[in-house]
């Protein structure tokens, strides 16, 4: 196993959307083993495709070199917004997620993003990182019906940029 100081991050490509689907999808089931599957692989591919990736940066974390490099982690990151953020599970609690929305709040004045109430992981890690619940819904306005909570993170006039 590499150390974690061969961890780096880079701007995604369209080849590696595919990769970037399929860590979604095992993140997120790892989770939330009981989420339902409203998607296949190939419409989670599709997604990031037509939807995040023409709206937002989207930042690989990869370990290894340019000739053997496999995915860990990444942010789809625009304007005021986390889009999406995952991890392998294999490599949370190692910094890769905070790496990765480090890039994101780098300049920036504020960020918000949307996770699952049940998502408890989630939720400690961006308290951690200084985002704050701003809002919470029943899950009446997500495809998941899964009740949802808005956070949002400020830089305060004390934080170096």
């Amino acid at each position: 196993m590499r150390s974690e100081g061969a961890v780096s991050l880079r701007r995604a490509r369209r080849e590696d959307l595919a990769a970037v689907a399929a860590l979604h999808r095992l993140s997120l089931f790892d989770a939330m083993p009981d989420m339902p599957r409203l998607h296949t692989l190939q419409e989670t591919v599709r997604f990031y495709e037509e939807v995040v990736s023409p709206r937002a940066e989207i930042w690989l974390a990869v370990d290894g070199d340019a000739d053997e490099e496999s995915l860990v982690g990444f942010i789809a990151f625009r304007p005021g917004w986390v889009e999406q953020l995952y991890v392998d599970p294999a490599h949370q609690g190692r910094g890769v997620g905070s790496r990765l929305l480090a890039r994101a709040m780098n300049g920036a004045e504020s960020l918000r993003l949307w996770t699952f109430v049940r998502n408890l992981p989630a939720r400690r890690f961006y308290a951690a990182r200084g985002f704050e619940v701003e809002r919470t819904t029943d899950g009446a306005d997500n495809e998941e019906g899964e009740p949802d909570i808005l956070f949002c993170w400020r830089r305060s006039s004390h934080q170096s940029r």
